[in-house]
Formats: structure tokens, C-alpha cells, sequence
């Protein structure tokens, strides 16, 4: 639904979303090395640092997640 890419998807943090503006912020990307290791890092490119829209749907379902399973 993001495009995102799986690096960049699994780097994200509380503080890169904006619910209200109802947006996501990729800043960053981990990747796996050739023995396994999860190194994290900035994005590819410059280019690669963006904001992305979210659809309602997804807002909805963050909304629920976060209050279940993150701290204010």
C-alpha cells in the first residue's frame, strides 16, 4: 500500500509517524549483511529519504496497534 521497501519498512519507528497528518517519514532502512547481521542505516539515496501517504485504512489500523502494544 506504501511502497516501501521491506529495509525501510521494518526501520520505522513510533516517531516517524504522523497519524494525524496521516503520513509516514523514512528517514532510514536496515539491511542484512552477507552473514546475517541487521545493520541499520540511512536510506539508499538521498532521493530515498521521503514522506509517504497513508490511506485511511492503514491510519485505522496503526491507531489500533500503537494502543495495544506501544507506550504513550
Amino acid at each position: 500500500m506504501t511502497g516501501l521497501r521491506w529495509g525501510e519498512l521494518i526501520a520505522i519507528r513510533r516517531c516517524d509517524l504522523d497519524l494525524e497528518g496521516r503520513v509516514v517519514h523514512v528517514y532510514r532502512r536496515i539491511a542484512q549483511t552477507r552473514r546475517g547481521q541487521m545493520v541499520p542505516g540511512p536510506t539508499k539515496s538521498v532521493a530515498g529519504a521521503r514522506s509517504i501517504a497513508l490511506p485511511d485504512v492503514l491510519v485505522d489500523e496503526l491507531r489500533q496497534h500503537l494502543d495495544s502494544f506501544a507506550e504513550s
